[in-house]
C-alpha cells in the first residue's frame, strides 16, 4: 500500500515526489519537482522531502538531459544504460 499524501504537504518547485501510476502503484522512482505541480495533489503523489540547497543544480541537469532517461531501460540495464546514453 503507499503512503499517504500529507495535506500539508504538496507538490511544489524544489519537493521530492514517489513516482506512481495509479492507486497503490507506488515505485521506488522519485523526482523532484521543478514547478508548482498542484494536479499531482490531487492523485495523492505523495512528496517526502523538500532540496534545500542546490537547485540551480537540478535545473541545469534538466536543461542539459530534460527527460531523456528511460525507466524502464534503467530498471533493466541500470550503469550500462546510463554509460551509453549519456
Amino acid at each position: 500500500q503507499d503512503d499517504p499524501r500529507v495535506p500539508a504537504i504538496h507538490n511544489e518547485k524544489g519537493y521530492v515526489t514517489f513516482s506512481k501510476t495509479g492507486s497503490h502503484t507506488r515505485t521506488t522512482t522519485v523526482f523532484i519537482n521543478l514547478g508548482h505541480n498542484f494536479n499531482l495533489d490531487a492523485m495523492d503523489f505523495p512528496s517526502f522531502g523538500k532540496v534545500i540547497e542546490g537547485m540551480d543544480v537540478v535545473a541545469r541537469l534538466h536543461q542539459e538531459h530534460g527527460e531523456q532517461v528511460s525507466s524502464l531501460k534503467l530498471a533493466e540495464e541500470g550503469n550500462r544504460y546510463l554509460d551509453e546514453a549519456f
